[in-house]
């Protein structure tokens, strides 16, 4: 390992703006690589979708959630999807790292011959999640075990380190229960913050303080749904 490593080494100081991609087929991502690799694949594994929250959630205990991608290619979950809804949980689950497409094989499978309902809901989810990547970088709260609560949802928050902005993402996976709370961390406790749910477009103001003690619910009426909510102080 240690020639790898120095391989690794040589490009990034070589070639300091080269972007390297660590792929999860054959070199996987480690601590000796990590300082000079930022992007890596997390498995080939890349569906369903539940598996590649697992991946995501687990590996943001380890690295920075911004260093670990996952893709939306043709396979059977998503596009053999209609409902919209669930096409925004299929995204979504692979936007709490680096996000992409993959082609993989054959021309037909690139991404302008997905179905139409699955690009519609890419120019739904692709603007929202440019909106909060950057907190990807910043710091990670599990608001549920990665694999899921007992009630079986799994949420997560990304928190500026000085606790003005966050994103929260929460999905319902089969759970029966259709109403959960989440009690947010990291945010200034003094502060005013619009939460705007990204499911409903619409906007409440919560103090930081409320939002720790109190806590803040997500409805999600229908399985494997999902929400996404956006928080800023005013």
């Amino acid at each position: 390992m240690q020639g790898e490593y120095a391989v690794w080494e040589y490009l990034h100081k070589s070639y300091p703006d080269l972007v390297l991609e660590e792929c999860g087929a054959y070199s996987r991502q480690d601590f000796g690589k990590a300082p000079y690799c930022r992007a890596h694949w997390l498995s080939d594994a890349t569906a369903p979708s539940r598996l590649v929250r697992g991946h995501v959630l687990g590996a943001s205990y380890l690295f920075p959630s911004s260093y670990n991608g996952s893709f939306v290619l043709r396979e059977t979950e998503a596009m053999g999807q209609k409902d919209p809804a669930l096409l925004d949980t299929v995204y979504r689950s692979r936007m709490m790292g680096w996000f992409g497409f993959i082609t993989l094989e054959k021309l037909e499978n690139r991404v302008s011959q997905f179905p139409q309902e699955v690009l519609a809901a890419a120019r739904r989810n692709i603007p929202v999640y440019k909106s909060y990547r950057h907190l990807l970088a910043e710091d990670c709260y599990h608001l549920t075990p990665p694999s899921g609560s007992p009630e079986g949802w799994q949420a997560v928050e990304f928190c500026k380190r000085d606790g003005s902005e966050a994103v929260v993402l929460a999905f319902r996976n089969s759970s029966t229960q259709s109403l959960y709370r989440f009690w947010l961390r990291g945010l200034q406790r003094g502060a005013r913050f619009s939460v705007k749910s990204v499911n409903h477009q619409d906007e409440t103001m919560r103090s930081g303080e409320e939002l720790d003690n109190d806590g803040i619910f997500i409805a999600l009426p229908k399985g494997d749904m999902s929400e996404v909510l956006l928080i800023k102080r005013t």
